[in-house]
C-alpha cells in the first residue's frame, strides 16, 4: 500500500510542475511589465498570504543597479509566492543580482520564477540586457 501512495504522490506533484513560456523580445518583456531591472537583494522576509493562493508571500528589496522601466529606479520592492516547484514562486538569495521584470496587482509589484533570471554573465544574456537597455530609451 505504502508503494501506491508513493507512486501517486509522484504522479501528482509532477502534474502540478511550473512551467514558464519562453521570454519574448525585449520590447515585449518590457511592455508587459510594470518595472524592469536589474537588482541585488538587499534583504527578504516573509510577508502577509497571497489574496489569491492563500501561500505565504516573501518581500525582497533590491538595490538597483540598472534601471529599464521606469528608468532611474534606485530601489524597489516585490512580492512573490515562496518557490516550491508547482506554484512558480521563487527564493531570492540576499547578495544576488537578478534581472526582474515586475507586474503590477492590488498596487503592488509582483514577480515569479517565470519572471526573472540570476545575473551569470553568459553572452546571450549580455546580449538581452544591452537590447532592454536600447529598447528602455525608446517610448514603450
Amino acid at each position: 500500500m505504502k508503494l501506491i501512495v508513493v507512486a501517486l504522490s509522484m504522479f501528482v506533484g509532477s502534474a502540478f510542475a511550473c512551467s514558464c513560456a519562453e521570454w519574448g523580445t525585449a520590447r515585449e518583456m518590457l511592455s508587459g511589465a510594470r518595472t524592469a531591472f536589474v537588482g541585488t537583494v538587499v534583504s527578504a522576509r516573509p510577508g502577509e498570504l497571497s489574496s489569491d493562493s492563500g501561500e505565504r508571500l516573501t518581500i525582497t528589496n533590491f538595490r538597483i543597479v540598472r534601471s529599464f522601466k521606469p528608468r532611474g529606479l534606485r530601489k524597489a520592492t516585490t512580492r512573490s509566492e515562496v518557490g516550491d516547484g508547482g506554484n512558480c514562486g521563487t527564493q531570492f538569495r540576499v547578495g544576488q543580482s537578478y534581472l526582474v521584470f515586475g507586474y503590477a496587482y492590488e498596487g503592488k509589484v509582483y514577480t515569479d520564477d517565470c519572471s526573472l533570471q540570476p545575473i551569470t554573465g553568459e553572452r546571450s544574456q549580455n546580449n538581452f540586457l544591452r537590447s532592454l537597455e536600447l529598447t528602455s530609451r525608446s517610448s514603450i
